[in-house]
């Protein structure tokens, strides 16, 4: 199922399933491992595009990153990422949610608390599925 995934979509599970492992397991012998196969990996740092790698998750940290086999436990989750891209999170430090529609929204000045808060959560969908 993972392999049918947008790119925004497989970076939001991979955040999801960071999110699913205890910080108090950083560094612990019996941290959980996820290991992404058959993905491409973009650091950030280089003009390069590292393909058809492997990254294994330990816990809440990156592990290992290699071109060939990693080993893993027998029950680490494995994850064929279908060779779309690993990237550094990125971010947006500064946004409007609301105001995000071309030509502005409407009447803004009147809009109630709530509904500023039901337009901002439909517009950070948006951005997640575009």
């Amino acid at each position: 199922m993972l392999q049918k995934l947008p790119l925004r979509l497989l970076a939001l599970v991979i955040l999801l399933i960071g999110f699913h492992f205890p910080m108090a397991s950083l560094g612990s012998e019996n941290s959980s491992q996820v290991l992404f196969k058959n993905v491409n990996i973009f650091n950030g740092t280089e003009d390069r595009l590292y393909e058809n790698h492997q990254v294994l998750v330990e816990g809440n940290l990156i592990k290992a990153i290699s071109a060939g086999e990693i080993q893993t436990r027998d029950d680490a989750n494995v994850i064929d990422g279908g060779g779309r891209t690993l990237m550094p999170g990125m971010i947006d430090a500064h946004t409007h949610l609301y105001l995000n529609i071309a030509g502005g929204v409407p009447n803004m000045e009147k809009a109630t608390w709530e509904q500023i808060g039901s337009r901002s959560v439909h517009m950070a969908v948006n951005y997640l599925l575009d």
